[in-house]
């Protein structure tokens, strides 16, 4: 017979979460897709990060004679309640064994202590936020997945719906390969809104330390407000996006950071970077003392680019500036020698922006769902 499964509380401290990331090696030994965080990364972030600020946590891990078995994070974010009128509670960073037994009796510990601070609904893998990787993805698992996006195996959907969770929404993954043939009529969009601008001019971000926050400012001010209508949206606090935005310094390519202003008022942009994933699946969650040479080799390597987020004020929408964004993006790409344009995540209802991809010949390649399931008292 085999033994019970006890459920542990943890500690949301250095000491008891490194164990917790360090568990997800033995899920995925010997699989050749996943890609392992940066521990000591990671840690930090679910220790100290701004998620904190307004999110508050209940880490979990799951053991059968000792040896651990899975873990999950149960989690809601006071911001995102008071701004959607919802008690949502949420679970994050779920990570088990082929066993439905331990994924039972991680949920349930989890859908307890929501249930204790009051919450109605059970909504997740969401890792703190929407905007950070998240869901599960349900195809195309023969493949590394791009920056930000999560991976797991297969048999988690079953683990979930075994559990009662029900599909709530998906999220699509786009990607243009180097010969994907462009529409001429998108070309011909992009040059009409160059010479015809409006006043609307094009720069690329500035890397200077003090230019460089200036323009993440800009972009949060963008995003904020065209973001605002989009599925689950909440608008990110200055110390979100600023930790965003320094996490990403250190790839930001500044010709694929491309910003809109007229009048010298920002209005759009489009925000892209190279996909390390394949050199930090070489880096194996530590970059020292080796780490970092596999890291700064593999760099050389890169052949995609990932575009994180797209944001035009909706008063500048219909003037085609999604279109330059788009295109422009694709070919600085292609003359920096990316093979690659991975545009992801794109929620299944925002169907201008899926019409976009279909017009310009991206083609779909993953699907991430998001579940719930209620609360029982």
């Amino acid at each position: 017979m085999m033994s019970a499964v006890e459920i542990r509380p943890l500690r949301n401290t250095k000491k008891d979460m490194t164990p917790f990331v360090k568990f997800a090696w033995t899920v995925y030994r010997g699989n050749p897709f996943w890609v392992p965080p940066i521990i000591n990364d990671q840690v930090s972030y679910l220790c100290d990060g701004p998620y904190l600020d307004s999110g508050i946590i209940q880490p979990f891990m799951a053991f059968r004679d000792g040896i651990p078995v899975g873990r999950i994070i149960a989690h809601f974010d006071k911001r995102h309640n008071e701004y959607n009128n919802e008690k949502r509670g949420c679970v994050g960073f779920f990570e088990c064994i082929d066993d439905s037994e331990v994924a039972g009796c991680l949920f349930n510990a989890a859908e307890s202590w929501l249930a204790d601070q009051g919450m109605e609904e059970m909504y997740g893998p969401l890792n703190y936020l929407v905007y950070d990787s998240s869901g599960l993805l349900i195809d195309g698992f023969e493949e590394t997945p791009v920056l930000e996006c999560v991976y797991n195996p297969p048999y988690y959907e079953r683990l979930f719906l075994d559990h009662g969770f029900n599909k709530k929404i998906d999220w699509y993954s786009y990607r243009f390969l180097r010969d994907t043939e462009i529409p001429k009529t998108i070309y011909k969009i992009r040059d009409r809104v160059l010479n015809n601008k409006e006043g609307i001019t094009f720069r690329n971000v500035r890397m200077g330390k003090k230019e460089y926050v200036e323009d993440t400012v800009k972009l949060l001010s963008i995003f904020n407000k065209a973001w605002e209508k989009n599925w689950e949206h909440l608008p990110l606090s200055d110390r979100q996006f600023a930790f965003f935005a320094n996490e990403l310094k250190m790839i930001v390519k500044p010709e694929l950071v491309i910003m809109a202003e007229h009048k010298g008022k920002p209005v759009a942009y489009i925000l892209s970077v190279p996909d390390i994933n394949p050199a930090l699946k070489k880096v194996n969650g530590k970059l020292f003392p080796f780490g970092i040479f596999h890291l700064i080799f593999g760099l050389k390597k890169i052949q995609r680019i990932k575009t994180f987020m797209l944001g035009v004020l909706p008063e500048y929408r219909n003037k085609g500036l999604d279109v330059l964004l788009f295109a422009e993006t694709v070919e600085r790409g292609k003359r920096m020698g990316y093979t690659e344009s991975d545009c992801s995540v794109i929620v299944e209802n925002n169907d201008p922006m899926i019409n976009a991809l279909n017009r310009f010949g991206a083609i779909r390649d993953k699907t991430y769902r998001h579940f719930a399931r209620p609360i029982k008292r």
